[in-house]
């Protein structure tokens, strides 16, 4: 009795901090975002990507020493994990973009589109069923999604566009990490995410280079820092805790969003913009209790 009490009380704890750590991801990607759109408008974003990779592949190294040993960065897909490396470089590229022109809070809502595109593309791309109450709560999403992006002619100069087209790329680099995943250890989609970019981007850095300003590099060590952080964190979560008590918290990221926003632009969201972000968590939690119920089903052989 004593030994089960004391397991309970272990797996506790470890969802505690499994869900301090989500907290902590989320706040480490709002004010790298933030970060990222402080410099979107005076560099290259590829050479931003490339300064990000630059710093927070040797912070990764260190951590993956440190712990699980480089044994783990052994991969038998090193093709397929670096075209992953490639699109979310691509993504990084396009959500720049897209934070040089629209508010923190917006593009991050904007980019909690990807999940509901992950789910579409389970069914094509990997051969999952997706019932008819998830597809339905996939729609009601993407609902929420144009709400706050508003479509018209409007949308490439918003950001909007660049915006979509990043939650796309992040949703098919999610169904390929789903993929990956059944060969190759997290550490190592980290460290080749992270490699890939740097080579790739560094290739490019000749013909896109500027120059920054004296007063820019600690934002950039910060921007390689605050991503090597979150991705850490994040994966530490998942490994502490099921991801049906994780996942929710992701989207305190739109808190911690809609917080620097404001303070450091004086962004606000407006009516609208609250009322598709509220549509979105709604359909994104409906989905992850699916998705929860069903893997649960499973288990029990039902």
């Amino acid at each position: 009795m004593d030994s089960q009490i004391q397991a309970e009380d272990r797996a506790r704890r470890e969802r505690m901090t499994a869900i301090a750590m989500a907290v902590g991801a989320m706040l480490a990607l709002a004010l790298m975002d933030a970060a990222l759109k402080a410099v979107a408008a005076r560099y290259p974003p590829i050479e931003i990507v490339f300064l990000r990779s630059l710093v927070a592949l040797p912070l990764v190294l260190v951590y993956v020493w440190a712990r699980p040993g480089f044994k783990q960065i052994r991969a038998r897909r090193k093709v397929a994990l670096s075209a992953r490396s490639v699109l979310n470089l691509l993504v990084l590229v396009l959500f720049v973009m897209a934070l040089k022109r629209m508010p923190l809070a917006d593009a991050t809502a904007v980019a909690f589109a990807a999940p509901f595109l992950v789910t579409a593309f389970s069914a094509p791309l990997l051969g999952e069923r997706v019932g008819r109450h998830r597809w339905g709560a996939v729609l009601i999403g993407l609902f929420g999604v144009l709400i706050i992006v508003k479509p018209g002619p409007g949308m490439l100069s918003s950001g909007a566009l660049f915006a979509l087209a990043a939650a796309f790329a992040y949703a098919l680099s999610m169904i390929s990490s789903r993929a990956l995943s059944r060969t190759e250890s997290n550490t190592a989609i980290v460290v080749y995410n992270l490699a890939g970019m740097l080579i790739v981007a560094g290739a490019v850095m000749p013909f896109q280079w500027v120059t920054p300003r004296l007063e820019d590099w600690p934002l950039f060590a910060f921007i390689g820092v605050t991503g090597a952080a979150a991705q850490l964190l994040v994966t530490q979560a998942y490994r502490l805790a099921p991801a049906a008590v994780v996942a929710p918290f992701d989207y305190t990221a739109l808190i911690w969003a809609v917080g620097l926003g404001y303070m450091f632009w004086g962004d606000l969201p407006g009516p609208r913009v609250i009322a598709g972000i509220v549509v979105v968590i709604a359909s994104g939690l409906y989905i992850l209790h699916r998705e929860t119920r069903r893997k649960t089903g499973r288990s029990q052989g039902v």
